[in-house]
């Protein structure tokens, strides 16, 4: 289905983590959960599969294809899943696990939350476009960090956002396109208002923006739904990029 490749590393700049796997949000054998799921269809969508079907369990052919996948990647092969892990997985299962890239695609439409964090700091405003509806709000990033936490610009923007919902809030992940000055990414929202708000737009709060390898500010851990809706965005940017006649060819 996806037919992509290995990008390169150089926009991802992941920072090192130490320590346990709830607070570094590292992966390795004997985790369970949706974001092993997760990481189970990335490795297969690479190329390089555990035995069986992804089952949420990190177990030794979970851990054979993540070593695989880091010799083949020039990684450091220790079978864990850190920052640098996930950014090159993410890419290699975006993008098939082909070797050659096309000029369109070199501009990545995944990067990592390090990435995004470096470069847009807080109290800037960015943009983000809902894909279904082709809508554009403008936010403004008030915090957040292992994610961004952010606001609509205005209360148009509010009200914009809240129609992405169906008319109410919810805790739902959904994928949006996300532009800052010339960076251009996958991402993944929910459309819950809570915590401080700081500008007056109509929308009591803030809400989550998540990106690659970005975590959940409670847990300290990376939410398997949000990174399945980044991918997706990623996916629908890598069309949007291709011709009309390529995209049957070179995205399925």
């Amino acid at each position: 289905m996806r037919n992509r490749i290995l990008i390169t590393l150089a926009f991802l700049s992941f920072l090192t983590f130490t320590g346990g796997s709830k607070q570094s949000g590292l992966l390795y054998r004997g985790e369970r959960g949706e974001i092993v799921r997760v990481l189970q269809q990335w490795l297969a969508d690479a190329g390089f599969p555990a035995a069986g079907d992804p089952d949420g369990y990190f177990g030794q052919g979970t851990e054979a294809a993540v070593r695989a996948f880091q010799q083949d990647a020039g990684l450091a092969v220790d079978g864990v899943v850190g920052p640098a892990t996930w950014a090159a997985l993410g890419q290699a299962a975006l993008y098939g696990g082909r070797k050659t890239l096309t000029s369109r695609e070199l501009l990545s439409p995944l990067l990592s939350w390090e990435t995004i964090d470096k470069f847009w700091p807080r109290g800037n405003t960015a943009w983000l476009t809902d894909p279904k509806s082709r809508t554009t709000i403008g936010i403004i990033r008030t915090g957040g960090h292992w994610h961004a936490d952010v606001e609509p610009l205005t209360a148009e923007d509010t009200a914009i956002l809240k129609g992405w919902y169906g008319g109410s809030w919810s805790w739902a992940r959904r994928p949006a396109i996300f532009r800052f000055e010339r960076l251009q990414c996958g991402a993944s929202i929910n459309g819950m208002p809570h915590g401080a708000d700081t500008i007056k737009n109509g929308f009591p709060g803030h809400f989550c923006l998540h990106f690659l390898g970005s975590r959940i500010h409670r847990s300290g851990r990376m939410d398997a739904e949000h990174q399945r809706m980044v991918m997706r965005a990623a996916e629908y940017l890598l069309g949007a990029a291709l011709p009309e006649e390529k995209r049957e060819e070179e995205i399925r």
